[in-house]
């Protein structure tokens, strides 16, 4: 433990000596003019836009960072008390608009223009609204790395009307949907154009083609000519209710007739500061999760779809690493793929100050059965320091509510760097967990190095994680190791040392935007230094101009297995040992702007002790832009020799059909011979108003062998958003 800290400590010791602040946002700035009128949305652009000023000269941005963007795009701005107001006229030289289909925040994939926001303007995290040509919307919280979370919802508007050389879009936000200070005058801003007909995606300011374009390290400057409004609208009310009927066959229990009435609500305390409520939240809308082939010894990742657990969420869910997560709001109000009631929830979200983000969220679940009722609570401070840096710490709290009083806790810190331009980034995180009876091993920490330039990239990451690290709302899957033969789980605490290496080449011109060798090193250790397991990938990557990529590697494992472990027949595991095999796979992209799209992942080689084909393929067709229609086939044949042998699919079809931008029909088949399941899920979507829905689901869920039914259920739901 002491070693890894320090060694942590060096590399952000060297990363703050070596990092250049860079701050580029005064080489762009526009504006804001105040209006006293409204702006009519409707795709028409009125004389009221003659008092904005006037944004233009994209810049190249993706697949190439140099030179003018060929499609030019010009942006003006307005604001009254309500709303801001953007107009973007979008010109294309008559190139066909490329639209994969109208759903929201299916943003990238089509012709579109979008706005990122930064009101704190801390550079660590904002907003993005984006509209399609055809006028679909997307919306999504950006972090400080421009990842995104597209699941964010918000009510705002949009039209877009179509003429002979360009596309104009006039979008209103109102203010109640931002988080801000009203006393600062200066905003983060950014603008992008995807321009699919000349593949480019283009910005307004200039950065490297290696950093997203969502990346607020990058923006420019809004800047307001008046006092920014303070919002009068500060209570929004979403009330709902869900029918639902269906029938439980394994349990035998009947039809099961429910009638769910909901009640969601937003209260603005200030605004920069939120305060969410939920009261018998049904999430039955909620499409189902994609099944996936398993072949790890360990536990997948699902992510969240819940919208109560959303907004905000980069507030709770960046602390910890991606497979060590201290909280993962999927163990609330979920029990091994059952549904446990939730009573209420609530949640505090925002900025204490231009510089402090605090997260505070409480859930009280009900019990259902042998699980007990009970109560999570969660606490998350986030601090800037520097220029893109953040202090931050979290606690999250398990406490049984029925007779039995056992609880599990988990608290922790952690420092994440950035430097100015991104280039280069650290951290250094340490928890604790607290449950009865268990002081010793129960701390995880951690601590990562990474250079993001134009011609490479390398990142580090050293953790340890100790045996009695329970995370009873968290995600640490790889702590928990399957003995087959006696049929339970051993905690056993590891070390994981891993690196990542990439050369970049960027050709100046050709059907090749960028190639390069990859390799990655991974070694697990357990029980002070014995060894557990090692991997070692070598490949090589291309990118095409067209969007189309081709991959190919190669994987060296080492592996200690420390347990018997059953990866096809249950009667007769794979006996513990050391095991050394060796995979090779080839994977295609074609051009997804195509109406016709296709990919395969060809894999082959060892697994274990056995001889591994693997090939994971799809095929996609569209009909622009209302249907879109994909199969996905994931088929692996393993060979254990005398231990058996088995051929596994995972079959999905999905169908998308959409009617108009309000409007939309979801089916998707999944047939999965490894878990002998066969499942159809339909969702019907009608957004009559701005964030008001009606949906109707049916699911349905088969044993496969003999083919009987399992479970069945149709749901209708309605909500509508009241502000008042």
């Amino acid at each position: 433990m002491f070693k890894l800290i320090i060694t942590t400590t060096i590399l952000l010791s060297f990363s703050l000596i070596c990092s250049g602040q860079i701050n580029q946002q005064s080489n762009r700035q526009i504006t804001i003019t105040k209006i006293t009128a409204d702006v009519k949305i409707d795709g028409v652009e009125d004389s009221i836009w003659i008092q904005a000023e006037l944004a233009n000269g994209f810049i190249n941005h993706r697949p190439t960072d140099e030179g003018l963007a060929q499609s030019q795009t010009e942006v003006k701005m307005l604001y009254n008390d309500q709303f801001v107001f953007i107009m973007a006229k979008a010109y294309h030289g008559n190139n066909p608009h490329i639209i994969q289909n109208l759903k929201r925040d299916n943003f990238w994939s089509n012709d579109g223009f979008g706005v990122v926001l930064d009101p704190i303007n801390t550079q660590t995290n904002g907003f993005f609204f984006g509209v399609n040509s055809r006028g679909s919307q997307a919306e999504a919280l950006v972090e400080s790395t421009g990842n995104t979370d597209w699941n964010w919802d918000a009510k705002w508007y949009s039209r877009v009307g179509q003429y002979a050389d360009y596309w104009l879009v006039e979008m209103a936000i109102p203010f109640y949907t931002l988080r801000y200070d009203a006393e600062n005058k200066t905003w983060g801003i950014n603008f992008v154009r995807n321009d699919l007909g000349n593949n480019m995606y283009s910005t307004w300011t200039s950065f490297p083609t290696n950093f997203d374009e969502l990346d607020l390290g990058y923006t420019g400057q809004l800047l307001w000519s008046e006092q920014i409004p303070k919002i009068e609208k500060r209570l929004a009310i979403i009330p709902s209710l869900t029918g639902t009927v269906g029938e439980d066959f394994e349990q035998e229990s009947g039809t099961d007739w429910r009638l769910t009435p909901s009640l969601d609500a937003k209260y603005m305390i200030t605004s920069s500061m939120y305060l969410d409520l939920t009261i018998n939240p049904d999430f039955s809308q909620i499409e189902v999760d994609r099944q996936v082939t398993n072949l790890s010894r360990f536990s997948l990742f699902f992510p969240e779809r819940r919208t109560f657990f959303l907004e905000n969420s980069d507030l709770f869910t960046s602390f910890g690493r991606s497979r060590v997560r201290p909280f993962f709001s999927r163990r609330i109000g979920l029990r091994n793929g059952e549904n446990i009631p939730i009573l209420f929830g609530a949640r505090l979200t925002g900025n204490l100050t231009e510089k402090t983000r605090l997260g505070i969220m409480n859930v009280q679940t009900g019990d259902k059965g042998e699980l007990d009722a009970q109560n999570y609570g969660v606490l998350a401070v986030q601090q800037r320091v520097l220029k893109r840096s953040t202090i931050g710490g979290i606690f999250v709290n398990r406490q049984n509510t029925s007779e039995s009083q056992d609880y599990n806790r988990v608290a922790g810190t952690e420092f994440t760097y950035s430097s100015q331009n991104g280039n280069i980034s650290a951290d250094a995180m340490l928890y604790k967990s607290f449950s009865e009876n268990l002081n010793q091993g129960n701390t995880f920490a951690s601590g990562s190095f990474g250079l993001n330039e134009r011609a490479y990239r390398l990142y580090m990451t050293a953790e340890h994680i100790g045996e009695n690290y329970l995370t009873d709302v968290g995600f640490t899957p790889r702590l928990f190791n399957y003995d087959a033969v006696r049929d339970t789980t051993v905690r056993i605490e590891y070390q994981r040392y891993s690196s990542f290496g990439a050369l970049d080449f960027r050709p100046t011109n050709g059907s090749i935007v960028f190639h390069g060798p990859r390799i990655s090193a991974t070694h697990y250790t357990h029980n002070g230094n014995q060894f557990n397991e090692r991997q070692i990938y070598l490949g090589y990557e291309i990118d095409f101009a067209n969007q189309s990529q081709f991959d190919a590697g190669v994987t060296n494992y080492r592996i200690n297995l420390l347990f018997p472990t059953s990866f096809i027949d249950n009667d007769n595991p794979l006996p513990a040992g050391i095991y050394n095999y060796t995979d090779l796979f080839l994977d295609w992209d074609s051009d997804p702007r195509k109406l016709f799209g296709y990919g395969t992942v060809f894999t082959t080689g060892s697994f274990f002790s056995a001889r591994r084909v693997g090939l994971r393929s799809y095929i996609q067709y569209r009909v622009q832009p209302w249907l879109r229609v994909r199969l996905n086939h994931n088929f692996n044949h393993i060979d254990f020799g005398e231990r058996g042998k088995e051929d596994l699919h995972l079959l999905g079809l999905r169908t998308e059909v959409s009617f108009s931008t309000t409007i939309f029909l979801t089916a998707f088949f999944q047939y999965n011979t490894q878990s002998s399941n066969f499942n159809i899920n339909t969702r019907f979507q009608w957004r009559f108003a701005p964030m008001s829905d009606l949906f109707i689901v049916y699911t349905d869920n088969y044993i496969t062998e003999p083919f009987i039914v399992k479970n069945r259920y149709l749901s209708l739901k309605m909500n509508y958003w009241l502000n008042l």
